[in-house]
This record gives structure tokens, sequence and C-alpha cells, in this order.
């Protein structure tokens, strides 16, 4: 249908000893103050392998186009690691087991 479906991972560093229920709540309403996002923001923490991981799943808009998106966010030692996976929602359920294999490959640099 015209739309690539990307996956991306991004890491900054941060504030190192910041407690999950501070981050994490941070990270929901940074995504709920969103221009293009739409709909309802659903959240919960999961474990991965390199640590408790806030998962988001949310709507929003890419030009004229309505996508879904899915992020986990895991901070540790100072470190945050954003991966965000982005496709048709159509697509959304098709592509989430290997996203979820790939989530698990991946270690803090």
């Amino acid at each position: 249908d015209g739309f690539a479906t990307t996956a991306s991972v991004v890491q900054t560093q941060i504030e190192s000893g910041v407690p999950y229920a501070t981050w994490s709540a941070e990270a929901v309403a940074y995504v709920r103050r969103l221009p293009n996002r739409r709909g309802t923001v659903v959240s919960h923490p999961v474990g991965l392998p390199f640590g408790k991981a806030l998962r988001l799943d949310y709507s929003k808009l890419a030009g004229r186009r309505l996508v879904a998106t899915v992020q986990y966010v895991v901070v540790s030692d100072g470190q945050e690691t954003i991966v965000t996976l982005t496709t048709l929602p159509a697509l959304k359920q098709r592509y989430e087991g290997l996203f979820e294999a790939s989530l698990r490959t991946l270690r803090p640099t």
C-alpha cells in the first residue's frame, strides 16, 4: 500500500539512577502530547534480556496515513534505548512476533 514497515533503534545518554516509575511516566506523557498521535496510548512493563522495558502501543498520522507504532523503552546505566516498529494497522499483528524476537537479541552498548 505504498508504506514501508520500519524498525529503528535510538540510544541516548540520560541521567543515571532515575527510577522506572519516573522515566516511564515521562515517556507515556511525551507520547500522549505528540501532535500527530491519534487514539489511546497503551503502556505496560515488559522484561527484556537487557532490562525492564516500557512497551507503548499507539497510532499516529504519517502524512495523511494512519500507522501503528509499537515502542519499547529501556533505561540502563544512564543509557536510554528506544526500539520502534512502525507499520500499517492491518500489518501490526503480522510483524509483531518478528519484532519481539528481534528485540530479544539486543544488548546495551
